[in-house]
């Protein structure tokens, strides 16, 4: 009997053990998969306050990546941001753009754009298929 309970003792313990950190790292996934949403929603409703601005492209990196089975590009831009009745300055943007765009947003190319009310910096797409990039 005693020879028993060390048998299942050495099976029952590693498999609880692993059990735990199966349960710890589902739950973590599940907690940023959370905070990845909030982020995501925050960002929309600071985007819906947004100024509507022009921007030209004046340099443009890339990087192919796939995201829902959609072929998509990371997007790092360098804008030259118009907002109305201000200075023209200079941004740079991080967006996740589906490949059929990648043809208008090159190098001179006009763009149209939402200027962050909260930081200049964060400048929103105005193109159906690219949204900004959250790291």
């Amino acid at each position: 009997m005693g020879e028993l309970l060390v048998i299942l003792g050495l099976v029952l313990l590693p498999l609880a053990a692993a059990g735990l950190i199966v349960y710890m790292v589902l739950r973590k996934m599940r907690r940023e998969g959370l905070e990845a949403m909030a982020q995501r929603d925050a960002l929309r409703e600071r985007e819906k306050h947004a100024v509507w601005a022009a921007a030209t492209v004046v340099s443009v990196q890339r990087a192919e990546m796939i995201q829902s089975g959609t072929l998509r590009s990371r997007v790092d831009l360098r804008l030259k941001v118009e907002p109305p009745g201000g200075e023209a300055y200079l941004a740079l943007a991080h967006w996740l753009v589906d490949q059929a765009l990648l043809a208008q947003i090159q190098p001179g190319s006009a763009l149209s754009v939402k200027i962050d009310a909260q930081d200049p910096q964060m400048i929103y797409p105005n193109l159906s298929g690219a949204e900004v990039l959250i790291a």
